[in-house]
């Protein structure tokens, strides 16, 4: 790892600023200037939307990566990372509630991954 520091410290380093600017200047304004609870499909359609649209992505990257189990993995930690993590450490999720979540998209992944193994 040690011959990753500079790499590491530098994508870190451009990916902070590069958050912290889009989020204090970009994002958060237009949050505040957007009105909440705007629908624009109810439950279940939000669910098929997101599922349609997160599994055409998927099966691109798989086809780039060439490891389903993995592609699945990256999805899920991703999610974790912005769901459960980054909205524990902001005070916009609980740790329970997030731990919870985290389990959920952890499984729903492995599954997702697993089905499209057994099935190509």
């Amino acid at each position: 790892m040690g011959e990753r520091m500079k790499s590491i410290a530098g994508a870190a380093g451009v990916g902070g600023v590069i958050a912290y600017v889009g989020t204090t200047y970009l994002f958060y304004p237009a949050l505040e200037a957007t009105p909440s609870g705007e629908v624009l499909l109810s439950s279940p359609f939000d669910i098929i939307a997101y599922v349609i649209i997160a599994i055409v992505f998927f099966d691109v990257f798989v086809q780039k990566v060439g490891n389903t189990m993995l592609t699945a993995m990256l999805f899920a930690v991703s999610q974790i990372l912005i769901l459960d993590v980054f909205y524990v450490l902001n005070g916009n999720r609980a740790a329970y509630p997030a731990f919870l979540s985290a389990g959920l998209l952890l499984a729903s992944w492995y599954a997702i991954g697993w089905t499209y193994d057994k099935l190509a």
